[in-house]
């Protein structure tokens, strides 16, 4: 290794400044960080179990359901009888619920698009420049927060709700 490490302290709080930040759309829209991760799930994976959403989300299924509870009540997500299982039924999301997801990612682009400008060329050329070692420190914590799994506080999952890599 060349050079000293950054200090990991002061990088943490900047990543967690960062996070809360971008944050903000979702919490304009009453989501909180589980809330978020539910519509996000449901968003890029479709009508799916409660319990598979339990098991994506990492949380018993009697929270999930509680969980889903409030985002029917919100409208932005809807249960349906599951057509191979008279028994069970299927969660998806409603058309508010794709819309809010869509209003969250957008607004979160935005806000972040008008802070970046704001900073001086240097600063931003800085930014850009620390993208891939930033991305793939991001990547080294997948295996402890496994991603979709973990909430979307610490998950990729909020980083592409907020912010979607453009591939």
């Amino acid at each position: 290794m060349s050079g000293p490490a950054p200090d990991a302290a002061r990088l943490r709080r900047a990543a967690l400044r960062l996070a809360y930040g971008l944050r903000a759309p979702a919490t304009r829209y009453g989501l909180t960080p589980s809330r978020l991760a539910a519509l996000v799930i449901l968003g890029k994976q479709g009508p799916m179990r409660v319990g598979d959403l339990a098991r994506e989300l990492n949380v018993a299924v009697p929270s999930a359901s509680r969980l889903l509870d409030l985002l029917a009540e919100s409208g932005f997500v809807e249960r349906r009888d599951d057509p191979t299982d008279r028994r069970a039924f299927l969660v998806s999301l409603t058309a508010d619920g794709a819309r809010i997801l869509e209003d969250v990612r957008a607004e979160g682009i935005q806000e972040l698009a008008g802070h970046l400008a704001s900073l001086p060329a240097a600063q931003r050329a800085a930014v850009e420049a620390a993208l891939p070692a930033l991305e793939a420190l991001a990547d080294a914590f997948s295996p402890v927060t496994d991603p979709p799994r973990a909430l979307a506080s610490t998950a990729d999952e909020l980083a592409e709700v907020v912010a979607p890599r453009v591939l």
